[in-house]
């Protein structure tokens, strides 16, 4: 049996009390003394947690202390924000030992606004308090995966538009999508991190195998790389004369297809698919190097790479998603994965 595990008979007290002693090695561990008080917590399998008085804040409501002085390089306060929301802080408190200049209030600000469900609630000389006010019941990993390919849908139809010479006035658009599209990955990567530390919101969101939120955190990070690629494709062929950009229409149409089905795989995993995916940008993957060998322009060959970095991305999904195929449809004489109770 495992060390941190013991049984223990529950014992009546009087006429209607129950009681169970508590493990000392935990008592002594978390300092707990005669007269403290205890909190239970009910989760929603019936299980429940019991936690320290000095526990019930920190359990409630997380805050991260962020101090300034220890991001002293132009944009790291804001990354230091963004990842403090991603693994699940609701509060994130940014404090100074001298008052907040100019541009480390814009770095806040800047973060805040890439962000679903945040707000600067109070601030002060010397420090910000930033809440994070997402309900993660609301946001199933489902739901918000199908969105944010909807949403590189929505660009890679924009790009094709480029490509025809009919839409060169859209980078400003695509460009707006592609910060859309953070926003819900940085949500979704939040709601990995919640998931893994948390059976109750695990289950809410529609969380699978245990392994599912390693796959997911995965793919939810090549998709963000996907949109990055895309808005510099775009960048790029609108450079372009027409004509060359139209002589590049039958690869586009590839490209097209095979991310199509990508992010149909993300919904609905099938092996055969996969292998059939990953096989096709493979190919294309060789020719475009081929293609690249024979070029001198610096700038055909930068649109070129980008392709090539794409048809990556699709093969490096499709390999997540066989894995998932195996998790969900493997035989039952192979070892099962455990589903999070």
């Amino acid at each position: 049996m495992r060390k941190d595990i013991e049984i223990r008979k529950v014992q009546q007290v009087g006429q209607s009390t129950l009681t169970v002693s508590l493990p000392k090695y935990w008592v002594n561990r978390v300092g707990l003394k005669r007269g403290d008080v205890v909190v239970f917590v009910t989760d929603d399998d019936g299980s429940l947690k019991l936690f320290t008085n000095s526990m019930v804040s920190e359990f409630s409501e997380p805050e991260c202390l962020v101090e300034v002085k220890a991001f002293k390089k132009k944009g790291t306060l804001s990354r230091a924000i963004i990842a403090a929301y991603e693994i699940g802080y609701d509060r994130i408190k940014i404090v100074s030992d001298k008052t907040l200049t100019k541009e480390q209030i814009k770095e806040v600000r800047s973060a805040v606004e890439k962000l679903v469900g945040v707000g600067v609630i109070e601030q002060g000389l010397n420090y910000t308090l930033v809440q994070a006010m997402v309900d993660p019941s609301k946001f199933p990993l489902e739901g918000l995966k199908k969105r944010i390919s909807t949403l590189i849908s929505s660009m890679l139809l924009m790009i094709m538009k480029i490509v025809r010479g009919e839409g060169e006035d859209s980078i400003e658009e695509i460009s707006y999508v592609k910060e859309e599209l953070d926003k819900l990955c940085r949500l979704a990567i939040r709601q990995v991190f919640l998931a893994s530390e948390c059976r109750v919101v695990a289950r809410k969101i529609g969380a699978g195998y245990v392994t599912n939120l390693i796959e997911d955190r995965m793919v939810i990070g090549i998709l963000q790389k996907v949109g990055a690629t895309l808005l510099n494709l775009a960048l790029l062929l609108s450079k372009e004369p027409s004509t060359r950009r139209k002589s590049r229409s039958p690869i586009f149409d590839v490209l097209s297809g095979i991310l199509k089905s990508t992010l149909e795989l993300i919904e609905s995993p099938n092996i055969e698919a996969t292998s059939e995916i990953i096989t096709e940008a493979e190919k294309r993957i060789s020719e475009l190097h081929a293609e690249g060998e024979k070029l001198k322009g610096a700038h055909s060959n930068g649109i070129a790479w980008l392709i090539r970095q794409l048809f990556d991305y699709c093969t490096l999904i499709c390999e997540v998603m066989a894995n998932r195929c195996m998790e969900e449809f493997a035989p039952s004489c192979m070892v099962r994965r455990i589903r999070l109770p």
